[in-house]
C-alpha cells in the first residue's frame, strides 16, 4: 500500500520548483492533494499535466479573510485533512537599506505570515484528525547557515518559521499532531536564477556534495517527515543542503 493511500493533502506554493514536486511525490503516493497559489494560469497548467486525484485552488495565502474562506470551503468538501504543506515562497534580493516597506511586507506576508494563516485557519480540523502533520518549508539561509547578504526579508521570515514551527510542535504534540521543517540549502529551482553560471559554480564549491541539490531530494525529506514513519519526530528541522553547514 502506498504511503499516503487516502490521505488527504494541502499544499501551498505548488505550482512550480519545490512545490510542485511535492505534489507529484504525494500523487505518486497515492494522495488527494489540494493545490494553492496565487497564478491561475499557471496552477491549472501545471495540474493538468499532473497524474492523479489534484484540484488547484487560486488562493492568495498572505490573505487571512481569503485563507478562512478557503479552509471553510474545503472542509465541508473534504471533512478533513490529514497534511498540511506550508510551502509558499518567494525572494526579491536587494541590500537592507533598498528594501522598500512594500517589499518588506511581501516577502514576509508571503513567507511567514502565509504559516500562520493556514495552520491557523485548518487547526482545529488537524486536532480533530489525530496524526495529522504538518511539514513548514524554511531555508538553510534562515539562520542555519546565517543570514544571506542580500535577503534581509527572506531570511528573517524563513528563520521566523524555524522558531515557529517549536512552538507548534510543543504546542501540538499532545493533540496528535506533528509540526516539523525542511531547510533547503542551494536547489535548482528559479529561487537561484539569480546566480548566472559562474556564481552557480562557485558557489557549489562550497557545498561539500559539490552540487546542488534537486527538487527530487528535498521532496523526499517532505514526505518523510509527512509519513507515519516520522511519528516520533516533531519540533524538527531537517537540513537538505548537502553538508553545506556541517
Amino acid at each position: 500500500m502506498r504511503r499516503f493511500e487516502k490521505k488527504r493533502v494541502v499544499v501551498t506554493g505548488g505550482t512550480k520548483g519545490i512545490g510542485l514536486q511535492i505534489v507529484k511525490h504525494f500523487l505518486d503516493e497515492g494522495a488527494t492533494v489540494a493545490v494553492l497559489g496565487r497564478c491561475p494560469d499557471r496552477g491549472n497548467s501545471a495540474c493538468k499535466q499532473l497524474e492523479g486525484d489534484v484540484t488547484f485552488y487560486p488562493v492568495d495565502v498572505s490573505d487571512n479573510k481569503a485563507v478562512k474562506e478557503f479552509a471553510k470551503k474545503l472542509i465541508e468538501k473534504w471533512g478533513n485533512i490529514d497534511v498540511l504543506i506550508n510551502n509558499a515562497g518567494v525572494s526579491k534580493n536587494s541590500l537592507f537599506l533598498r528594501i522598500t516597506e512594500d517589499d518588506w511586507d511581501h516577502v514576509v506576508d508571503t513567507n511567514l505570515k502565509s504559516v500562520y494563516n493556514m495552520t491557523h485557519a485548518f487547526s482545529r480540523n488537524l486536532i480533530k484528525n489525530r496524526g495529522a502533520k504538518i511539514v513548514n518549508i524554511s531555508s538553510i539561509a534562515g539562520g542555519v547557515m546565517g543570514g544571506n547578504p542580500g535577503q534581509a526579508h527572506y531570511s528573517a521570515s524563513k528563520g521566523a518559521i524555524v522558531s515557529l514551527t517549536k512552538v507548534l510542535a510543543r504546542e501540538f504534540a499532545k493533540r496528535g499532531i506533528n509540526c516539523n521543517c525542511v531547510a533547503p540549502g542551494f536547489t535548482e529551482t528559479d529561487m537561484v536564477d539569480f546566480l548566472d553560471d559562474a556564481g552557480k559554480k562557485k558557489a557549489e564549491e562550497f557545498v561539500p556534495m559539490q552540487r546542488f541539490a534537486n527538487v527530487d531530494e528535498v521532496a523526499d525529506a517532505v514526505l518523510f517527515l509527512a509519513s507515519d514513519n516520522a511519528s516520533y519526530i516533531t519540533g524538527h528541522t531537517l537540513v537538505v543542503d548537502g553538508g553545506l553547514t556541517s
